[in-house]
């Protein structure tokens, strides 16, 4: 089953965290995503900080938290691997026990990159050092989602690495563990690829979805735009979506509108509602 969920940045951040919920239910939603900190907890304002009573919450008004973002490593990975890894599976077991806690089956990762291209003052590392470093850190973070069974998604970024299809497949095959997989972003690929070309060649390696729009004319991170307004090709990623069966969370990444912030959500929902009906396809 097909289902619509949240990244939590949608949601306003000057409302308390029951009535965030509360408007995402009302809007059709089945699931929010979260964020973790490298110590577990949640970022949302205490005592939903602490995953058991966030997760109490969520289920009192109908609400999934089927996924979390991070604790990211972005911060270590200018580090060789054998010096960062204990800090890194530190947050790991720490992530992976607020993910059982919340109900989640995914954590989002973002897996190492050469440059960090939303972030000036990001390190460049060299593509084969980042491949073979990112490598050895997810043989050794394999075993801990292994334990815990649940499934770290790496995700397609502005990262100058992992730039098609082919490469992605083949990094996730060379961890070789189920559970890890990808994160696909729809929207992110638009500057350098296509969706749909993604999707049929990652297959059932896909564990998430991530929906975003980009317009490639503008070619930079301002040319985010919201679902059906940019050049994703809609009807051909619901033909991939379909083709390959993938079943689980399509889930929005967006940011607060600056002005009426209340017709994000209504936005976002009839949006995503037309993309699960081209999926379904006729009848």
């Amino acid at each position: 089953m097909l289902k619509k969920g949240l990244c939590h940045g949608n949601l306003r951040s000057d409302l308390d965290v029951p009535e965030r919920f509360r408007r995402a239910a009302e809007h059709g939603f089945h699931g929010l995503e979260l964020r973790l900190d490298a110590d577990g907890r949640v970022g949302l304002p205490s005592p939903y900080d602490e995953p058991d009573r966030v997760a109490q919450l969520a289920r009192s008004m109908g609400l999934e938290l089927p996924s979390t973002m991070g604790p990211h490593y972005v911060d270590l990975f200018h580090l060789e691997a054998e010096e960062a890894l204990p800090e890194i599976l530190r947050r790991t077991e720490r992530a992976m026990q607020a993910a059982r806690a919340l109900g989640a089956s995914t954590i989002l990762q973002i897996p190492g990159y050469v440059q960090v291209m939303w972030d000036p003052k990001s390190p460049i590392v060299p593509y084969d050092v980042a491949w073979e470093r990112s490598l050895a850190i997810y043989r050794e973070v394999k075993q801990v989602a292994e334990k815990h069974q649940v499934t770290l998604c790496l995700e397609n970024v502005w990262n100058r690495f992992l730039l098609s299809p082919l490469e992605m497949r083949h990094f996730l095959d060379e961890i070789g563990s189920p559970n890890v997989k990808a994160y696909f972003d729809v929207g992110n690929v638009l500057a350098t690829g296509f969706p749909e070309q993604w999707i049929r060649i990652l297959g059932e390696r896909i564990g998430r979805v991530h929906l975003k729009d980009f317009k490639t004319a503008i070619g930079n991170l301002q040319g985010f735009v919201m679902l059906l307004e940019g050049n994703v090709n809609w009807g051909e990623v619901a033909s991939a979506l379909r083709e390959t069966r993938y079943q689980g969370y399509l889930t929005a990444e967006y940011g607060p509108y600056a002005h009426a912030p209340d017709t994000l959500l209504a936005h976002l929902s009839a949006s995503m509602d037309a993309i699960l009906e081209m999926i379904h396809g006729p009848g």
